[in-house]
């Protein structure tokens, strides 16, 4: 056997990004199960997961904690950078700018020491702690230190973890309430909410061994028996399409409050479900983030390859729709390593349409792989497909791309639209653009295509969910009766059954609900004897009568920019 010379190799090491933009309720453990009577007239008590908060797929975390507020004040922005931590008032400071912004209650380094200190026990995540304990803290003047609150008074909580590019924050969470004075509350105060905190944690560990203790028992191939929610839950919040414009300015009242309310309620609906085959160890690796796993029942299998088990796996769920309940395939962008089971996807399950809704880069930060050629009419092979870029349209608000996918003698032709601009967590584009983009690309399926609509993002959840919302919704409205209803929450909640954190935001749940109300307002114009063609019209995307091979003219060499 010949021994050539040994391969030489040089490691890099990736400069860190900031943390992974975290939801305040994959933190923070529900209100509802932090009895007030943990609180005392001058503290509370707040439970979190500590582990998901040190969550270091962008790089090691070097400090991570809480800051606490009013609820009439305004959540701080995300510094800069690490040294910022610092800068964040203490309760001195706090207290003496008349309790205006935002403080830290927790020292520094306080979740990486407990970390160290838990490394035997790499399981345990769930972490409480008593927000305003420490006495004498009026000399404290340019220290820390844990200061008393006021009585009777309700605070909000954000996470913030930061590596050494920066620091991440999550939306404020909660409606904690102080209690009014009492001599009583403040003899045995403390202890109550000592032991209160211990049984938050319990409990919270008692519910979850249940949940996964069901699921077990259940049967995988029944998707609605599943993992039911406990009965006192509500699954639906119908609301009449006559009175949703009323509904949604309600929706907006007092700082959004019912919406939160809203949100939270969905968050406690939500239940997760068995994701076995996306951590086997063949397959970690594949998953582009470690919190969002494909879960069992309703993965896209691919056909296995040989006899490896790991080769039916890529990160996708079947998400039900209008008209099917696998209208939708649901997707994490591709990685380097996913590109040809990206690919094999596509083919298998036959595809006609992909959507895609992030660009290869965010503030620096990689989203996305390339997984497409980068050269027009210049094919390239991924695995056994040959994929070739045949057309491209960069117009103004969206890129339209042709590729011709080949296997053997079978050629087939599938469209993907990029619609740039979407910030990731977010919803910061205007709903009717939204909604126009989404009616053309529906416009573009034809009936003899037999598969799902392939929509994804960078997780494939946030932005993914959101735009799935809209498609959905347009459908719904189209096709329903002015005196009907629509039911936003159990449709976003029925996504989530298939895929975890479906709609990743409050900003992206008022989205939708905004759109919604467009969609609305839009038939209501056509009702009342408008034509249709000056309600849909959108100067910035392609007729839907123009004619498709003409339209995706190429207009630019190489790759489109994403």
């Amino acid at each position: 056997m010949y021994r050539g010379k040994p391969k030489q190799s040089k490691v890099f090491h990736a400069t860190a990004g900031k943390p992974l933009k975290k939801d305040s309720t994959d933190i923070f453990i529900s209100t509802a199960a932090q009895s007030t009577e943990a609180a005392t007239d001058t503290s509370f008590v707040i439970s979190f997961d500590s582990k998901t908060l040190l969550d270091g797929t962008n790089g090691k975390v070097v400090e991570a904690g809480i800051l606490v507020m009013k609820t009439s004040e305004t959540p701080p922005t995300d510094p800069e950078n690490v040294t910022d931590w610092d800068t964040w008032k203490n309760w001195y400071k706090w207290k003496n700018s008349g309790y205006k912004g935002s403080y830290r209650p927790t020292p520094q380094h306080y979740l990486l020491q407990a970390r160290r200190r838990r490394s035997a026990s790499p399981g345990e995540s769930l972490t409480s702690y008593l927000v305003g304990v420490d006495e004498n803290c009026d000399s404290e003047k340019d220290q820390f230190c844990n200061g008393p609150l006021e009585p009777d008074t309700a605070y909000m909580v954000v996470a913030v973890s930061c590596t050494t590019a920066g620091c991440t924050s999550t939306d404020p969470f909660g409606n904690f309430k102080t209690k009014p004075t009492s001599i009583v509350g403040a003899v045995v105060g403390g202890i109550v909410a000592a032991v209160v905190a211990i049984g938050v944690v319990v409990g919270v560990v008692v519910l979850r061994r249940r949940r996964r203790r069901k699921s077990e028992e259940s049967d995988d191939d029944d998707e609605e028996s599943q993992h039911e929610v406990e009965e006192s839950v509500d699954k639906t919040v119908p609301r009449k399409i006559t009175d949703f414009h009323e509904i949604v300015k309600d929706l907006y009242k007092d700082s959004k409050l019912l919406f939160t309310s809203e949100w939270k309620q969905l968050a406690a609906a939500t239940v997760k479900h068995p994701a076995e085959h996306a951590v086997l160890v063949g397959n970690r690796s594949k998953n582009r983030y470690v919190n969002i796993m494909g879960y069992d029942h309703s993965r896209v299998k691919l056909l296995p390859l040989d006899e490896d088990e790991c080769s039916d796996y890529i990160n996708a769920n079947y998400i039900p729709g209008y008209t099917s309940p696998r209208e939708y395939i649901a997707s994490q962008g591709p990685l380097s390593q996913t590109t040809v089971d990206f690919w094999r996807m596509i083919w298998e399950q036959k595809v006609p349409i992909i959507v895609m809704l992030t660009g290869l880069e965010e503030n620096g930060v990689r989203k996305l792989d390339m997984y497409w050629p980068e050269e027009m009419n210049a094919p390239r092979q991924y695995g056994d497909l040959v994929v070739e870029l045949i057309n491209m349209s960069p117009l103004s608000k969206y890129t339209i791309m042709i590729f011709k996918l080949s296997l053997g003698n079978e050629t087939r032709k599938v469209k993907h639209f990029f619609l740039p601009g979407w910030h990731d967590y977010n919803a910061n584009l205007n709903e009717g653009d939204v909604i126009d983009f989404a009616r053309y690309v529906r416009a573009e399926l034809k009936p003899t295509d037999e598969g799902p609509m392939l929509v994804h993002c960078s997780a494939g959840v946030g932005r993914t969910g959101t735009y799935l919302c809209v498609d959905y919704f347009i459908q719904v409205i189209d096709n329903c009766d002015i005196e009907d209803e629509v039911d936003i929450f159990s449709y976003v909640l029925k996504m989530r059954n298939n895929r975890p954190f479906m709609v990743q935001s409050e900003k992206q749940y008022v989205f939708i609900y905004d759109a919604v109300k467009e969609m609305i307002d839009r038939k209501k114009k056509m009702l009342m004897g408008e034509q249709e063609e000056n309600i849909y019209q959108n100067q910035g995307f392609v007729p839907e009568e123009a004619d498709v091979e003409n339209i995706y003219m190429n207009v630019q060499t190489g790759a489109a920019k994403m």
